[in-house]
């Protein structure tokens, strides 16, 4: 999978969204195999995982995702979040997410481009 550099326009069609949200829920995703669900909901649908983190919490552990849907100027970055209470999974756009690592997740995406050039 590779990954184009671009800014997110938002042009990415609900239908792609739609696609990786309904491919994410379809994952039986515990924290133990939350990269692993990712990449098998991204290959599915052509997306590509950035960067997964575990973030230590009071209750637990949250786990963090960013992922990039689309190419070139209709590429969206999001982040995935599996809330550390064992919530529902959430996929919030990165352009409107209050989450801090939404503000990494551009720097991310521009790595994967240069590592996809260099390779």
């Amino acid at each position: 999978m590779t990954a184009q550099t671009t800014q997110s326009t938002g042009k990415t069609s609900s239908s792609d969204t739609a696609e990786i949200e309904a491919a994410l829920q379809d994952q039986d995703i515990v924290g133990q195999d939350f990269e692993r669900s990712l990449q098998t909901a991204l290959a599915t649908t052509g997306g590509t995982l950035l960067f997964q983190m575990q973030i230590d919490k009071d209750e637990g552990h949250e786990h963090v995702a960013a992922i990039s849907i689309g190419d070139a100027g209709e590429r969206r970055l999001f982040l995935v979040v599996l809330p550390a209470d064992g919530g529902k999974l959430k996929l919030e756009p990165v352009e409107s997410s209050d989450n801090p690592l939404a503000k990494i997740t551009p720097a991310y995406a521009g790595l994967v481009d240069v590592f996809d050039i260099a390779a």
